[in-house]
């Protein structure tokens, strides 16, 4: 309800859940503790106080069974209640009422800047993250945003917007990314990859120190979250102290256990963490995304063991398969070709670039020779390894209206953005050299893409119409942009 509008609401039915997991293998997926049929009943609310800016409810639960209430009690442990103020008072069968508290958004982490640059070996934390950017903020090109939205516990999920120097008081993102084409950069998704984040800040470091990765910027912008799975990252960095080159994969998730890319493109989720891509992008309309995502950094289990990788990943992660490989599907569309010529010269030019470096390029090598040795030679469906100028890629297109179940940007808004795709580094979990040479490889690869955008960016269109109430002026430019034409 909102004054001058008429009272208004959505409602959104969404088919409730059977089971609370389910185990994919290539049989075909099983429930893992059924939920019965019938949900339990509502509960009633009793009574409702204000204190402040706070509120507390009183409910009276319909169901008196003995489970509801142990459950409850283990919540009450999880999100401790405020014990002057609870937010919740809940009368759950015989005994004293359970108080629960409610998730608190936690403000950004206070931290002087930090004196140097980011570092090659130690990967970022929140609070060494939180310092980095207050340097960051200092520079004119860039603007650090503390919050873009806030994970499910409450943690502040930063953004990194760097673009040419603006010296206007009032600006839009949308009118800059009308000007010039948005390259918008994923960190951090599963948390115990960590090189992302390092690569992340190191890109702009250099576009904002580095003359000849300056003049990028009259070209093309650089939108970047940085932590997107903060939650994540709180655990990873908590697990890692005792064992540090573990791959913590209990860290790949969410707070909850949950792959939070399920939710993207849902308005009414409850993750922060699944919410903010979507926010970023709606304020950027971005040309190009792409995810810097990682792989165990060593074998899962002893070697020749017959290991391969939980049954739902169809590729075996057992041993390592490049320092840097890509990820990219494209739609096949007679309405948007651009599509497919924005896959092939992305794959050419970031290629390109990887095996330009030469230490990458031995490292791909390497890699390669022991995953085909050992994995493509006898398992090829477990082990494929398609490569292009001596990288690996997967590599296809998907006709229109047929996208894989979980939507990228570029099936979701093929109209705007060009290309969705994903690097992938060996960095589960990463330290000195091995960090330097994992981050350096997103960088390669996000450099090889930038460049690309930046050769691509066309002039805005200017139309000028004279109208009964005035003169309009249009600027516009083609969307989806034109690449590797």
């Amino acid at each position: 309800v909102r004054p001058g509008v008429p009272p208004h609401a959505r409602v959104r039915l969404r088919g409730r859940s059977r089971s609370v997991a389910q185990f994919e293998s290539s049989g075909g997926t099983t429930p893992v503790g059924e939920i019965a049929a019938v949900p339990p009943r509502a509960a009633e609310v009793r009574g409702i106080s204000i204190r402040g800016n706070d509120m507390q409810f009183q409910l009276q639960l319909k169901d008196k069974d003995s489970t509801t209430r142990r459950r409850l009690e283990a919540l009450s442990h999880i999100v401790p209640a405020d014990p002057g103020f609870p937010s919740l008072v809940v009368k759950a069968g015989s005994g004293s009422p359970i108080l629960l508290g409610l998730p608190r958004l936690r403000s950004a982490p206070v931290a002087e800047p930090a004196k140097k640059p980011v570092s090659h070996s130690v990967f970022l934390n929140e609070d060494s993250l939180a310092a980095q950017l207050q340097r960051l903020a200092t520079y004119p090109e860039v603007r650090v945003e503390p919050a873009v939205d806030w994970s499910y516990q409450g943690r502040p999920i930063p953004g990194i917007e760097v673009t040419a120097p603006i010296s206007a008081s009032v600006w839009s993102r949308r009118k800059l990314s009308i000007f010039k084409p948005t390259f918008f950069i994923v960190a951090r998704h599963h948390a115990n990859e960590v090189a992302s984040t390092t690569a992340a800040l190191k890109l702009v470091e250099l576009l904002v120190d580095d003359n000849k990765w300056r003049r990028l910027l009259s070209r093309v912008n650089v939108v970047i979250l940085p932590f997107e799975n903060a939650d994540g990252a709180a655990l990873h960095d908590r697990l890692q102290r005792e064992h540090p080159t573990w791959k913590h994969h209990p860290a790949r998730y969410n707070a909850v256990g949950y792959e939070f890319a399920e939710d993207n493109g849902n308005p009414d989720t409850r993750f922060g963490e699944s919410r903010v891509r979507d926010r970023v992008w709606q304020r950027w309309l971005p040309d190009i995304v792409v995810d810097n995502h990682g792989v165990p950094s060593h074998e899962w289990a002893q070697t020749f063991a017959g290991f391969g990788s939980p049954p739902r990943f169809t590729t075996s992660y057992w041993q390592v398969q490049a320092m840097i490989y890509g990820i990219l599907y494209y739609m096949e569309s007679d309405a948007y070709p651009e599509h497919r010529h924005a896959a092939y010269a992305i794959r050419e030019a970031v290629a390109h670039a990887v095996s330009s470096d030469i230490e990458l390029l031995q490292w791909n090598r390497a890699y390669r020779e022991r995953y085909v040795s050992w994995g493509t030679r006898w398992v090829p469906e477990r082990f494929p390894a398609n490569t292009h100028r001596d990288m690996i890629f997967y590599f296809g297109g998907y006709p229109a209206g047929r996208e894989r179940r979980r939507q990228s940007p570029s099936s979701r808004f093929p109209g705007v953005t060009v290309a969705s795709w994903v690097t992938e580094v060996p960095d589960e979990t990463a330290h000195g050299n091995h960090l330097r040479l994992t981050a350096k490889a997103h960088l390669v690869a996000n450099r090889a893409t930038i460049d690309l955008l930046a050769a691509s960016a066309m002039p805005p269109e200017r139309r000028i119409a004279q109208t009964a109430s005035g003169t309009r002026i249009t600027v516009s430019r083609r969307r989806p942009i034109v690449i590797g034409l």
